[in-house]
């Protein structure tokens, strides 16, 4: 499924009613939503109405972060033991 628009609300208005109608979630249900470090999708939880929403950075935004910042080169153990 393919979800579009030029407008964010209108965008999480259509995650929330595919998340509703195509998997049935609930308030009592916890996702995971994986991106790069933008902050529209950082804070996706506050759009994302119809269940509880965790950010988690994708692995190569926290590689590219990583080695920007301190100099390290990291192994994709390394990154998925940071995010866990």
């Amino acid at each position: 499924m393919i979800l579009s628009s030029l407008y964010l609300d209108d965008l999480f208005s259509q995650i929330n009613n595919c998340l509703k109608q195509s998997y049935s979630v609930n308030l009592d249900t916890n996702i995971y939503l994986s991106g790069d470090l933008a902050t529209y999708i950082q804070n996706a939880h506050e759009r994302i109405t119809c269940c509880n929403t965790t950010y988690v950075p994708d692995k190569s935004h926290v590689k590219r972060s990583f080695k920007s910042l301190f100099g390290i080169c990291l192994s994709k153990t390394d990154v998925f033991l940071l995010i866990i």
